[in-house]
């Protein structure tokens, strides 16, 4: 039996064989908490601004420093659009305009 992530992973990964835009992915270099609002990454090239997922949390990204490996939320941007704001290991996937 799937868990509820497992089928949410597997739901996103049959809905995107039909869209247009594919998505881009990276991955958390440092834990954080549910109240931070920089987020170091792999890749930062690999983000935009807007929306993003952190796990299964969505963020809104505001500025990308892209010298430092560094991306800044808006003070409100986490747990965007209802999501409940988590802590995060260092590992866990980010993926760009979910």
């Amino acid at each position: 039996m799937s868990t509820f992530y497992q089928m949410i992973e597997e739901t996103l990964a049959e809905v995107s064989n039909y869209v247009r835009s594919q998505e881009s992915l990276t991955f958390l270099t440092e834990s954080v908490t549910e109240d931070q609002i920089q987020l170091r990454l792999d890749n930062v090239n690999e983000i935009s601004k807007g929306t993003v997922e952190v796990g299964t949390e969505l963020v809104y990204v505001n500025k990308i420093d892209r010298q430092n490996g560094v991306v800044h939320l808006l003070p409100n941007g986490r747990g965007w659009r209802g999501t409940e704001r988590v802590p995060w290991d260092s590992g866990v996937t980010v993926r760009n305009n979910p």
